[in-house]
């Protein structure tokens, strides 16, 4: 009988211990959501009511070093996010040319709206875009006699002919554009205006 009396009162203190240490990590795990729950609302409150041209230069920054071209955005920066296809709206964008051009830059727009499907983007990591609007670009597009272009971002890894890839977009809309082509290894220059409204469904109107 002492013997059971030891083990019962061993028992006892195992289980209380057991049940402090439960009520202790289900505290823990309660004060740790709530501190999530809390950032996720703070930064979305912070995001809602940020001022997104006060982020002009960082962004530019990050572009800049992903194309390795200058990137300014002279104009007001809009950013919507709080929809199924967020997106942005940029006065004032400018890309510059690689250091061989004269010229200091490749394209400027007066304007730049695209926006981006979010579902895909989450859960694929798909980059679909519903529209791309450009007004009035200034574009200037060059490839020497060695075959080097303006319209390759790959910076220090080299030129590998391919440009930029761009997502998929379903309707890609150019209104004013001012288009100028040299082409020295096919001794070609070409200067015009360029619009157009494309259609996902095949449906698309250039005009030069």
């Amino acid at each position: 009988p002492l013997i059971q009396t030891h083990y019962q009162r061993a028992r006892d203190r195992l289980r209380a211990a057991l049940s402090v240490h439960r009520r202790s990590a289900m505290a823990s795990v309660r004060w740790a959501i709530t501190i999530v729950l809390a950032l996720i609302v703070a930064a979305v409150i912070f995001l809602y009511f940020l001022d997104w041209n006060t982020m002009r230069g960082p962004i530019a920054r990050y572009v800049s070093g992903k194309i390795h071209r200058p990137v300014k955005i002279a104009g007001d920066l809009k950013v919507h996010l709080f929809s199924f296809t967020p997106g942005a709206s940029v006065n004032g964008l400018i890309i510059g040319n690689p250091d061989w051009i004269k010229a200091p830059n490749m394209a400027d727009a007066q304007n730049l709206t695209f926006k981006v499907r979010l579902l895909p983007l989450l859960f694929g990591g798909q980059v679909y875009m519903p529209l791309v609007a450009v007004d009035h670009p200034q574009i200037l597009i060059v490839r020497d006699k060695t075959g080097r272009t303006n319209w390759d971002f790959n910076g220090e890894k080299g030129s590998t002919g391919e440009g930029l890839k761009i997502p998929p977009i379903q309707h890609f809309i150019i209104n004013q554009g001012h288009l100028e082509i040299h082409d020295l290894r096919r001794r070609l220059d070409f200067t015009g205006t360029v619009s157009s409204h494309e259609g996902g469904r095949g449906g698309a109107a250039f005009t030069l």
